[in-house]
């Protein structure tokens, strides 16, 4: 069973065309899992009409609105231990042949423990393939890898086996809406890898108001976290890098940390600061100013 989770927020627009996307598949073995974070424009008339139509199996969800973290902890807790899931968001499409693909590329990895799911390019809308991949050697890398490790800082289309996420939870910090989907990407990694695949399957689009366009005003409004989820990355970093690469990748996550702490006024972030973390303060000062201000 694959099912194709959407979250969703006034993003009536864009959901027409993903809808286009999914009808239009090659194979219709999937369910469309739509989680209504709380929207006030059409959507919740829209995708009931699309039920109606019954071109596509259709499960719909509402839930006040509490950010796409909290959508995805509706939707673990809907989808249970079976089957695999990848996230398809609400202003993005996929590929027409793209279920077709994840069916196959599931097949081939659902008897080998080694994986916990495959791992993809997203391509921009504009542009067909252009995206920087991992080399065809590596057969398995942790997600967070291919930022950390491989220093490619793009989006990618995840498949995952409910398996291994089931109990998963993101955490709910009062009064916020965003916690980086990197911490499940963590939890994930003591259970195994990701098949890394070059394939064209995932299109995506920069909204002016989208999540990842307006990252680090998202950190900024969401403290608690977003120290939270850098701190979870200091100590993946601290716990499976070595050498070299780990002083490197400590120093950029510290930088981060020093710079949102300044955002938030943070009087107590130099309490148990060794010599290299106060020679990166005027850095902090820097990126707080580039990202931040």
């Amino acid at each position: 069973m694959l099912y194709i989770f959407t979250p969703a927020y006034n993003r009536e627009k864009c959901l027409r065309r993903l809808y286009s996307s999914l009808i239009s598949q090659t194979s219709k073995e999937f369910i469309w899992l739509v989680i209504n974070d709380g929207s006030t424009d059409n959507t919740e008339n829209l995708v009931k009409s699309w039920q109606k139509e019954n071109k596509i199996k259709i499960i719909y969800l509402y839930q006040r609105n509490q950010g796409k973290h909290i959508a995805y902890n509706t939707a673990l807790k809907f989808m249970g231990e079976k089957g695999f899931h990848v996230c398809v968001d609400s202003d993005d499409r996929l590929s027409q042949g793209a279920v077709e693909t994840f069916l196959e590329d599931i097949s081939a990895i659902s008897e080998n423990n080694l994986y916990i799911g495959i791992v993809y390019p997203k391509n921009d809308n504009r542009n067909e393939n252009t995206q920087k991949w991992i080399s065809t050697a590596i057969e398995t890398v942790r997600i967070q890898d291919i930022k950390l490790k491989y220093g490619l800082n793009i989006e990618t289309c995840i498949v995952m086996k409910n398996a291994y996420v089931s109990s998963f939870r993101f955490p709910i910090f009062e009064n916020e809406k965003f916690v980086s989907e990197e911490i499940m990407y963590i939890y994930t990694g003591k259970y195994g890898g990701f098949r890394p695949i070059n394939k064209v399957v995932y299109y995506f689009e920069y909204l002016e108001d989208g999540l990842t366009k307006n990252i680090f005003q998202l950190w900024k409004k969401n403290p608690q976290g977003t120290l939270y989820f850098l701190e979870q990355r200091k100590q993946y970093i601290k716990e499976n890098f070595n050498g070299f690469e780990k002083f490197r990748e400590l120093c950029k996550v510290k930088l981060n940390i020093n710079a949102f702490r300044l955002t938030q006024n943070d009087i107590k972030w130099t309490k148990g600061y060794s010599l290299i973390d106060y020679f990166l303060i005027p850095i902090s000062l820097f990126v707080k100013y580039r990202r931040f201000d």
